[in-house]
């Protein structure tokens, strides 16, 4: 019996070599990651050897829970035929097939990670669904990416090790298949021990599973919990949650109460509440009425790429140089992570809403916001950017919410085009002069916004120009590149008639992850540099107090405009100050005043309270502090879910 026993269990042992086989490539990847991200070690102070040794741990865990995945229905399929004494070669084949082409697809995720987890600081979700609307464009950009090339490669040669390793496993299996049908009654044990163990391995689930994803948050250090993670089961986890019946919209409390809350924190008066909850009339004095606004939005520009905030490297001379001279608010913060919640806050004075994507959303939200307002007031106003104009669905939002015109790759003589971001930046800030002329000659102001482009991957700087880097590396090259093409602006505008009835804003759409960091939403991806430079006033003034994305609005409006009710979550920081600010990195919400910095997991995990400001104080003061946490997380809450409620109804 036992004899019996042992060769019906031996024709399981394919199986496990199959899960061992993925076992094997998801461990190889996690090297790979780590190889690749080596200065995420650097925030690591102390028992890296036994912090690392614990993420590969954890990580198995993950590993075979994705496997049991992979497995589940090639496995209890087989099995079942197997027991009916049906398990014939052909039959096996589909079953090898299947297994194959589900790990195939997990391959995928995995070669996609690794630039998107040096990019974010973060394992891959599915915010890489955004680019939808314009696929060509975003197809474009990888391929035109040195760094998602090499990757490409790793995946089809590791892709092609995978397929033979898999088939001679199959071809094994198919030698050793019984030539007559099983013993039940030997056989039953078995299949039923494995389903049991297929099972264990799969608990937890793709979806919420709270238990499961705290596993692998277990240490203090950001990159050692996302080594721990398997990217496939983080990438299908955020997918099945997007698409999970009544997810689609926030919902921590009900949109009245939310509304009540934000009102009373954003000073809102309520004989306004009609037009927002929020809404109050702002009285500007503005110091330079009805001047003409030059806004450029500069594409992943960081703080920390500039002198000014610790850089070295000489990065953004001119940037540091136009800082000692402007209004310099050094202590502003992005509201999300993507180019899409830089346009939507900056302009329309709204908060990022974590995951959600607000510019292509139905029906079309419409907002109020600078280009709206200064264009009740009179304003002419255009958008340039050095793209395809459709990207983000930039084209239907922005022609939909106050912008009169937009200039992008279309318009541009197609030699011009010299990657897939389109032009170079340079090019469109030339291009743009004798337009702006023409908006000059018609006695109207005008806003003119600008979205730059060659600080995004492919990383490219044109040649002919007189233009030469000092940095070696392409990433840092093209924020050279970016920083003598505003230069270049400056100088072109600085030879116009309208050049000195204008005031000229800088600010980033966000800012670039660095592993340096040492709490988990990396300040590096979030702090951001925000200047306004008024010709004829040489004397800079600093302002420290905190400030977000959102501010621009009504700050821009208090030095041009007239008085306008204000119905968005932005303030004046020229003349007010928050008592806290709130911004989104995709699944995590983070809520920051003036010493304590508040971090909300949308996956289930325990939220953080921290010192931010002793020297990098990774204790979480959550249980010491609660009340603190608590207010923080009403706040943050209230405001982001108010302005869903505004912008975005429930479909009636």
């Amino acid at each position: 019996m036992k004899n019996k026993l042992f060769v019906k269990a031996g024709q399981f042992s394919f199986p496990l070599r199959v899960f061992l086989l993925g076992i094997a490539f998801f461990t190889v990847f996690r090297l790979i990651a780590l190889f690749y991200n080596l200065e995420g070690l650097q925030t690591v102070t102390d028992h890296k050897g036994s912090l690392l040794a614990e993420a590969f741990l954890v990580g198995f865990r993950f590993d075979a829970l994705v496997m049991c995945f992979v497995m589940s229905i090639p496995f209890l399929t087989g099995s079942l035929l197997y027991l009916a004494g049906k398990l014939h070669r052909y039959v096996l084949a589909a079953l090898y097939t299947l297994t194959g082409i589900l790990f195939i697809f997990c391959l995928l995720v995995m070669a996609a990670d690794m630039p998107f987890l040096q990019y974010f600081c973060k394992r891959i979700n599915d915010t890489i669904f955004n680019w939808n609307n314009a696929g060509g464009f975003g197809v474009k950009m990888i391929f035109e990416n040195i760094k998602f090339c090499v990757f490409a490669i790793l995946y089809l040669g590791v892709l092609g090790v995978y397929i033979r390793i898999l088939r001679g496993i199959y071809k094994d299996h198919v030698r050793n298949l019984p030539l007559s049908a099983p013993s039940f009654s030997t056989t039953l044990p078995v299949v039923l021990g494995s389903i049991a163990l297929l099972s264990v391995g799969m608990k937890g689930r793709f979806g919420n599973d709270d238990k499961m994803i705290s596993k692998a948050f277990f240490s203090p250090y950001g990159f050692v919990n996302q080594l721990s993670l398997n990217p496939v089961y983080n990438f299908c986890t955020s997918y099945f949650d997007r698409i999970r019946p009544g997810n689609e919209r926030l919902h921590w409390m009900s949109d009245s109460e939310a509304q009540m809350i934000a009102q009373a924190d954003m000073q809102g008066d309520p004989q306004y509440a009609a037009l927002s909850p929020v809404a109050r009339m702002q009285h500007t004095q503005a110091s330079y009425p009805r001047r003409n606004v030059v806004l450029v939005l500069m594409e992943s520009m960081a703080a920390h790429r500039m002198k000014r905030y610790g850089n070295r490297e000489n990065l953004t001379p001119f940037l540091d140089s136009l800082a000692g001279i402007s209004y310099c608010f050094d202590s502003t913060f992005s509201s999300g992570i993507h180019t899409y919640n830089g346009i939507y806050s900056t302009i329309y004075g709204h908060p990022a809403l974590m995951n959600k994507h607000m510019m292509d959303v139905t029906p079309l939200p419409q907002m109020d916001g600078l280009s709206t307002t200064l264009k009740k007031q009179g304003y002419q106003t255009v958008f340039f950017l050095t793209h395809n104009e459709a990207f983000d669905n930039m084209h239907t939002f922005l022609l939909g919410n106050g912008y009169d015109s937009m200039i992008g790759q279309k318009d541009y003589p197609e030699s011009e085009v010299l990657s897939a971001v389109g032009v170079p930046d340079e090019y469109m800030y030339r291009y743009s002069m004798p337009l702006l002329g023409q908006l000059y000659a018609n006695h109207k102001p005008f806003l003119a916004t600008f979205m730059s482009g060659s600080n995004h991957a492919p990383y490219f700087v044109p040649e002919n120009i007189p233009f030469r880097p000092h940095s070696s590396s392409s990433e840092k090259a093209v924020v050279e590149y970016a920083d003598w093409s505003l230069r270049k602006m400056m100088e072109y505008a600085s030879k116009q008639p309208w050049y000195d009835s204008t005031i000229f804003v800088f600010i980033a759409d966000h800012g670039v992850s660095m592993w340096n960091d040492r709490y988990e939403v990396p300040f590096s991806l979030h702090h951001i540099p925000f200047m306004i430079y008024v010709p004829g006033e040489a004397q800079g003034k600093a302002i420290g107090r905190l400030a977000v994305q959102t501010d621009l609005y009504p700050t821009i409006m208090g030095l041009v405009g007239s008085d306008y009710i204000n119905t968005t979550f932005g303030i004046d920081v020229m003349k007010e100050r928050h008592n806290a600010i709130v911004y989104s990195s995709d699944d995590i919400l983070t809520c920051m005043n003036d010493s304590l910095l508040y971090v909300y997991h949308s996956n289930g995990r325990k939220p953080g309270l921290f010192k931010y400001r002793n020297n990098g104080d990774l204790t979480n003061y959550m249980n010491l502090m609660p009340d603190a946490g608590k207010n923080m997380e009403t706040k943050a809450f209230a405001r982001l879910q108010c302005s869903q409620s505004m912008v975005w109804p429930l479909k009636r």
